[in-house]
């Protein structure tokens, strides 16, 4: 102890009774670059996009297509797309949703009825109710 300081290695750590500083520099992080688009740039990416969606020429998530084109982040592409329909009015086509399968209702009741039955092979359902002991 110097000085009412603790010394480790010939280093000062802090005073005798305090907790030392044990904080280490992080390298500094540098933030991507913000990739800067125009509203023309992005309006044309999009409908060609949805073009080629709907001509049956690309296949995939629209927004997904366009994020990758235009190398923004999806959720960037979908609020932009909002904000250019619902602020400023503009008329950007909708992209196509899905694959273009539609939902079978019986199929889907028979897979669930599949899922249910292996569960309840694991941990069979009590038909009737159970009463505790007196």
């Amino acid at each position: 102890m110097e000085n009412g300081n603790v010394v480790v290695e010939n280093e000062v750590v802090g005073s005798a009774g305090e907790t030392p500083n044990t904080a280490v520099e992080s390298p500094v992080l540098e933030k991507p670059k913000r990739i800067r688009v125009s509203g023309e740039d992005f309006m044309v990416a999009w409908e060609e996009t949805a073009a080629g969606l709907a001509k049956g020429t690309l296949t995939g998530s629209g927004v997904l297509l366009v994020a990758t084109r235009l190398g923004l982040q999806p959720n960037t592409v979908e609020q932009r797309a909002s904000k250019y329909r619902a602020n400023y009015g503009v008329a950007l086509s909708k992209m196509p949703r899905g694959s273009g399968a539609k939902f079978n209702a019986v199929t889907a009741n028979e897979r669930l009825a599949a899922i249910k039955a292996k569960l309840n092979e694991v941990v069979p359902p009590s038909t009737e109710t159970e009463q505790a002991p007196a």
